[in-house]
């Protein structure tokens, strides 16, 4: 049994987590967050700015001294949206690796799509469905049928930088979640795929999907990682009249997405809603997962 440590640099969230593996099956045994925000330090010509930088380039080093103890045999960083849209993701690549030693793979929609797909059907037992994987900085959707990818699709619009372009306060007013709502059904109204994949069950994977149902198992009383999408529409009208208890919850179950929480449900309910799906299933597992399996599979 080995130790590899996967580094997920997202838009809102930079995460990191040590897996002890064996052939094909692993464990996490160690996991650091830090909600780095590098989607905020965009300037207004698209590149990553200094702070924004220096930020990512602190963290990776924080990362360091945790999975150092592990002895690892390999590490894994890879960025998503977070540099995928950013104009000057060359220069940061190369102060990543002259500042850290670290050579970071920047995944494409597609590639991150897929990953998360992996990840999530090691612990989901759905043959067929839509997978959503809502970030901070973009959206990704894998539709598919026996087991097997048919379509994916990924757009830039994400928890973090809706909030950042969309919303004044900290709770979207009501207009602002109609902003909201209307970007991600422009997208949408792009998509094209046959009719017999609408009505099916949701997967859900990332950070703003596990966190809602943190919030939503909080105000229902479950445990069943499971989400009804009507429910889910009830839960977000109350937040249009910015009622304290459900303020409240979310400062108990995800305190670091007090402002990102709600965009990131405004995009599932849409999502499900256009797709006409009723049940949205929670996985525990995603892109990291997904991208370990991959970079194993490579390295055999």
């Amino acid at each position: 049994m080995k130790n590899y440590a996967v580094i997920d640099i997202g838009s809102n969230t930079m995460r990191l987590c040590v897996y002890n593996v064996s052939g094909r099956n692993f464990q996490l045994i160690e996991k650091k967050r830090s909600v780095a925000g590098l989607a905020s330090y965009v300037d207004k010509s698209g590149n990553l700015d200094k702070d924004g930088v220096q930020k990512l380039i602190q963290v990776l080093n924080e990362f360091k001294t945790v999975y150092a103890p592990y002895r690892v045999c390999a590490i894994y960083p890879f960025a998503t949206a977070s540099l995928r849209l950013v104009k000057n993701q060359k220069s940061i690549l190369n102060q990543i690796f002259c500042k850290t030693g670290l050579k970071v793979k920047i995944l494409s929609g597609k590639e991150e799509a897929q990953c998360s797909f992996t990840g999530a059907m090691r612990c989901l037992n759905l043959s067929e469905g839509l997978l959503v994987d809502i970030g901070g900085g973009s959206t990704e959707l894998v539709f598919f049928k026996n087991n097997q990818i048919f379509k994916t699709y990924s757009f830039p619009i994400g928890s973090l930088n809706c909030y950042e372009k969309y919303v004044s306060r900290i709770v979207p007013t009501k207009v602002e979640q109609q902003k909201i709502k209307g970007i991600v059904l422009e997208f949408l109204d792009r998509v094209r795929i046959p009719d017999s994949a609408y009505g099916k069950p949701i997967c859900g994977v990332g950070g703003s999907v596990r966190n809602t149902f943190k919030l939503y198992a909080n105000l229902y009383g479950t445990d069943k990682p499971e989400i009804n999408a009507d429910k889910l529409k009830d839960v977000l009208r109350q937040f249009k009249a910015e009622k304290k208890e459900y303020l409240t919850a979310i400062l108990q179950t995800a305190p670091h997405r007090i402002h990102t929480l709600i965009p990131g449900m405004i995009i599932l309910k849409t999502i499900s809603k256009y797709f006409e799906s009723k049940t949205i299933l929670v996985s525990r597992l995603g892109s990291r997962e997904g991208y370990l399996l991959y970079q194993l599979s490579s390295s055999t």
